[in-house]
């Protein structure tokens, strides 16, 4: 799979902050995959059928992108995209927490943040963390250990 970054040049000329990366692979296959998930998927196809001259949103190649809240563009995933049988977006909330070194939710969320949108991410993510065998095993308890018990003294009914 090719990676495509596109330059400041490709986005639109009235906004600096345009940088994205796009995968695509050699025969479109990917980018084919992708527009017909997002014409269908019923969170995103209004959007992506409007795209064109609306603000705030631009189609490149195909792949929708959307300004944050900071103003910066992110790709749109939606949360159906498959491709070879596997779920797009929980290859990217995977790849994300391994490359975040299994840190958490909140670290794992701004990884996927910092490159995509995509409306159930905390949800989604925080399902993911919380089934992580690697987490579940190795992190220890932010939590402080419980006391003992004592045992509750019953005073006898006359």
């Amino acid at each position: 799979m090719a990676k495509i970054y596109l330059d400041l040049n490709d986005g639109p000329k009235d906004d600096p902050d345009f940088y994205l990366a796009a995968h695509v692979d050699k025969d479109d296959r990917m980018r084919d995959g992708y527009i017909a998930c997002i014409r269908i998927c019923p969170m995103w196809s209004q959007l992506y059928n409007a795209a064109e001259g609306k603000k705030g949103v631009s189609k490149d190649n195909g792949f929708l992108y959307k300004k944050n809240e900071k103003g910066e563009w992110r790709l749109v995933l939606p949360r159906t995209f498959n491709m070879n049988g596997k779920n797009y977006l929980e290859d990217a909330i995977k790849e994300a927490h391994d490359a975040m070194a299994h840190g958490g939710v909140e670290k794992t969320l701004k990884w996927l943040t910092d490159k995509y949108t995509c409306q159930p991410f905390s949800r989604l993510v925080k399902e993911y963390v919380a089934s992580c065998d690697t987490c579940q095993r190795t992190k220890y308890s932010n939590k402080p250990p419980l006391g003992q018990v004592t045992m509750l003294h019953v005073t006898a009914r006359a």
